[in-house]
């Protein structure tokens, strides 16, 4: 065989190996181009059906992944129209004219690209260096959609999480460094492990649960174990391996930031329960990394870990319909707990239902504060107002009760600062906490029936007749205090930082009477008080004596209504309002 005979089978296999490496990179392209096309129209129904649902449809991470998505889409076209892989590019149609053909064979010429030997392997890498990050986002995206599809209550596509608290930081910087270390390295020290405790994950069932999605393989697996240490074939399912094993596999410490970001960040009072899904590893065939798998689900015993790999039941039943499946994401848009069948009102909540501002249209004026002016401002932006609207449908077919102290602490407010219309209300909704509790229990019909009418007759915006009229005042066997607290802790109705926070005197009767008997009963206590709720979850975690420790549910009404009160008529000598000019009550519009 001569020199040239070597040669041209040299170029013969070069041209095989060119021509097989362009056809897997386009078969890979295309199928990650088709199935993210597929995805875009049902991202887009989503968030279409999210956004009137939820206060920023921003904050879901939703919009920003789908750009990304499209942007991935966009870039691999293009990248499968570069002449290097476009002649290998099957037909868009069957029926091309010959002219369109010849068009199409010069405009190669051009390029250069008349045979595979116009492709190098440097071109076909320079293509996959362009190619590889698109399509993978594409994959992980495609992916990430038909887990979230599984799901319900969506509240972030991605969501990053803290992993570290700062004082756990600031210990380990001072064991790293030592005391004498200058305070930039410190500080940067500090930055580092902050930045390497974060974890991104997605956020459904009102935040309840993670879902993290993690894309390795048991071929990179298996190497991070070797490499790690791992004694191969010692092991049996239901084996406790010793950590020095595992402990440093990169896996792994993913997943640990995971579990440690989910302790440090609580939704209502609770660890959220973590999702791990791993698409591409199987149980069953490996033991060893089934063995590894189960050393994982108990890292933490208070951390709720469940892992889904490919073969779980989560991804191999059916995902349902597009329909059924945007339904269950969008759920009620709130992240807030679930309404319970009873609802606890905060008098704050009982203020809202009765004040002018809720019943009446006002008419702004300069001498008024300027929350006053703000809020009926609000109001009138609408023809039925803004806190009706809101606030009736929490309240519509349930139960509705209130404490006697709070009560009593609501009509002394009415008769200190309400106007004449809304202690009129007020008496109308919330009875007297001085009547008997015989007489509250069981009102007439005709009572009741008269009453609200009485009610209506003060309003523009009356109460739909599926809200309970009136508010039940719970009785008064005896005043909330510590003592009582300290029996409900006892007979383990309440847990123990409900005691810890009546001792330090966090809540004042009222508001103590209010949260203690919902977290009591288990029932949802309404408030418009946008504080509360966070100073309740501060002080169960400074007070808890164990994870299991729940404060009260507490949900926020995000509206709420002042009384009118002294804000009803101008200040003396004010100059440019005389009696007379507007109806009785100050600011009440035609």
């Amino acid at each position: 065989m001569t020199m040239n005979d070597h040669n041209s089978q040299d170029d013969r296999s070069d041209d095989d190996d060119i021509a097989l490496r362009r056809r897997k990179l386009i078969d890979f392209a295309i199928t990650q181009l088709k199935a993210a096309r597929h995805c875009i129209p049902e991202l887009e129904a989503l968030l279409v059906a999210l956004a009137p649902k939820v206060k920023s449809v921003f904050a879901t991470g939703l919009v920003t992944f789908v750009r990304d998505l499209i942007h991935d889409v966009r870039t691999i076209e293009a990248v499968l129209q570069e002449p290097a892989l476009r002649q290998a590019l099957p037909p868009p149609q069957q029926h091309h004219e010959e002219d369109e053909e010849d068009e199409e064979d010069e405009e190669d010429e051009e390029h250069g690209c008349t045979s595979p030997h116009a492709s190098s392997r440097a071109d076909l890498d320079a293509l996959w260096k362009r190619l590889e990050p698109r399509t993978t986002g594409a994959y992980q995206a495609i992916t990430r959609w038909q887990v979230l599809r599984r799901c319900a209550d969506l509240v972030a596509v991605k969501r990053t999480f803290q992993g570290s608290v700062r004082e756990a930081r600031r210990a380990a910087v001072l064991a790293r460094s030592g005391p004498l270390a200058d305070a930039a390295d410190k500080a940067q020290l500090h930055r580092t492990m902050r930045e390497q405790a974060k974890t991104e994950v997605a956020v459904v069932e009102r935040g309840a649960c993670w879902v993290d999605v993690r894309w390795i393989n048991a071929e990179r697996l298996a190497r991070q174990m070797t490499d790690a240490g791992w004694s191969w074939g010692e092991y049996a399912a239901g084996d406790a391996v010793d950590a020095d094993e595992w402990d440093d596999i990169p896996f792994v410490k993913q997943v640990k930031r995971v579990v440690a970001a989910a302790r440090c960040n609580r939704h209502e009072y609770q660890i959220p329960r973590i999702r791990l899904v791993l698409p591409n590893l199987a149980r069953g065939a490996q033991l060893d990394m089934d063995v590894l798998l189960e050393q994982l689900s108990r890292l933490d015993p208070g951390v709720d870990l469940a892992i889904e790999d490919s073969t779980s039941e989560f991804l191999t039943r059916p995902a349902g319909s597009l329909d059924d499946a945007v339904r269950r994401l969008v759920g009620s848009g709130s992240l807030q707990v679930p309404l319970t069948d009873t609802l606890n009102l905060e008098h704050t909540v009982l203020v809202d239902l009765i004040s002018d501002l809720t019943h009446i249209r006002l008419v702004p004026y300069a001498w008024q504060s300027r929350t006053t002016r703000a809020q009926i401002e609000e109001e009138n932006t609408h023809p039925d107002g803004v806190m009706a609207p809101f606030l009736y449908p929490l309240l519509q077919g349930r139960r509705l009760v209130c404490t006697h102290e709070a009560a009593k602490h609501f009509h002394e407010m009415l008769t200190t600062v309400g106007t004449q219309t809304e202690r009129e209300r007020g008496h109308l909704l919330v009875p007297s906490p001085t009547y008997t509790a015989a007489a509250q229990s069981a009102p007439s019909s005709a009572t009741t029936t008269t009453a609200r009418a009485l009610f209506n007759a003060l309003s523009e915006r009356p109460l739909p007749a599926d809200v309970q009229f009136p508010v039940e005042v719970l009785p008064a066997n005896e005043p909330w205090n510590q003592d009582r607290v300290r029996r409900f802790v006892e007979d383990g109705t309440l847990p123990p930082v409900a005691l810890d926070i009546a001792r330090r005197g966090r809540l004042k009767s009222s508001k103590l009477s209010t949260y203690m008997h919902g977290w009591r009963e288990g029932v949802v206590t309404l408030t418009s008080n946008k504080e509360i709720r966070a100073h309740l979850r501060t002080w169960v975690e400074a007070g808890r004596t164990n994870d299991a420790e729940c404060g009260p549910m507490v949900y926020c009404v995000e509206v709420t209504r002042n009384l009118l009160a002294k804000n009803a008529v101008p200040p003396p000598g004010w100059m440019y309002w005389s009696e007379g000019s507007e109806d009785s009550r100050g600011g009440q519009g035609e």
